[in-house]
């Protein structure tokens, strides 16, 4: 009841208000925590019932997108944005060490869900920063990746493979079957008959397969027939093309994901770039907390057909069944093309 009354009963600026009060009381709490070294972060339980407030501030600022009131047309999205939640203090703290706090007591339901129960108790899967992803700011949440991904990699060896630089369909072959075979481990590639060896050598490949993966075709060799990828010219981005899905396509998707980890874990840049929306399924997929896609999801995937859709929420005129082709009314002439 109070997160409704926050959602769809309170001032906006009020709200605003509220959150901002919330967010530097916390800030200015958090910058004296000296984490994993004189005090233990996780015994302050005044700061983690402070997290919690912010936690139910949140479900209200988000509320109002989940839910479609009655006589509206569209849910009316957040109150405030996102990003008014984050506090920037957690930089200050020690990522390595959070990181190790949320594995070991890392806890199935997610922060918003505890502090929506009957009796919220502070507990080992709430007391650790990168359970609250969405309050962390995203410099802390990179150096807690790169934590996990050197632990990652110290548990198995490196993979070593040669693989051809050219041309493009051998290339793209060795580097599926190169970054699948990888799953979980270092690959560290070379070229056929060329000496280079090394990490730059490696960066290398990682450019050169992104640039064969990203161009694959449908046909044969994927040399031929429809692109796999959708190149959206506005954003930059690529997305997955509408073909009927094959093994092979399937083999190629998942070696563009282990694509994307080898690169976090080289540190190198590739000239590929997705949707924001990519990553909120994925994370909605490992059953972290994400919002569910919208329109304005939509929209940066598919500008044009997301532009339609606004349009014709927004369309005031007759009804596409009602309008008259024949008038002279500009707006009965485009009601048909909008209803469709």
């Amino acid at each position: 009841a109070f997160v409704e009354i926050l959602a769809f009963e309170w001032p906006l600026q009020m709200f605003q208000d509220l959150v901002r009060a919330v967010v530097d009381v916390a800030d200015a709490k958090v910058v004296h925590i000296q984490d994993a070294t004189d005090m233990d972060v996780a015994a302050d339980v005044d700061f983690w019932h402070l997290l919690g407030l912010l936690q139910l501030l949140r479900c209200a600022n988000q509320l109002p997108a989940q839910e479609q009131r009655f006589g509206e047309l569209t849910r009316r999205g957040c109150r405030v944005p996102e990003s008014d939640f984050v506090l920037g203090g957690i930089d200050k703290c020690d990522a390595q060490a959070d990181w190790l706090r949320w594995k070991t007591g890392a806890g199935s339901a997610a922060p918003e869900q505890l502090v929506l129960k009957d009796k919220f108790q502070v507990g080992p899967g709430f007391t650790a920063f990168l359970a609250h992803g969405s309050l962390v700011p995203p410099s802390f949440r990179q150096r807690c990746l790169d934590a996990d991904l050197d632990e990652l990699i110290s548990r198995s060896k490196p993979l070593h493979c040669a693989v051809p630089r050219s041309p493009a369909r051998k290339l793209r072959v060795a580097a599926v079957t190169g970054l699948l075979a990888a799953k979980g481990r270092l690959l560290v590639a070379h070229f056929v008959r060329e000496r280079g060896r090394g990490a730059g050598v490696a960066r290398e490949f990682l450019a050169k397969a992104a640039e064969v993966l990203m161009t694959a075709r449908s046909g044969a060799s994927m040399e031929e027939g429809q692109p796999l990828w959708d190149y959206e010219a506005e954003s930059r981005t690529f997305w997955f093309a509408e073909l009927p899905p094959s093994k092979s396509r399937r083999r190629l998707f998942e070696a563009c994901g282990v694509l994307l980890a080898q690169a976090l874990v080289t540190g190198t840049r590739l000239q590929v770039s997705f949707p924001p929306v990519l990553y909120s399924l994925l994370l909605r997929h490992l059953g972290a907390s994400a919002p569910e896609p919208g329109l304005e999801e939509l929209a940066m995937v598919r500008p044009c057909l997301a532009k339609g859709l606004q349009q014709l929420l927004e369309y005031q005129g007759p009804d596409a069944g009602e309008a008259d082709p024949g008038s002279g009314d500009p707006s009965s002439r485009s009601s048909p093309s909008l209803g469709r």
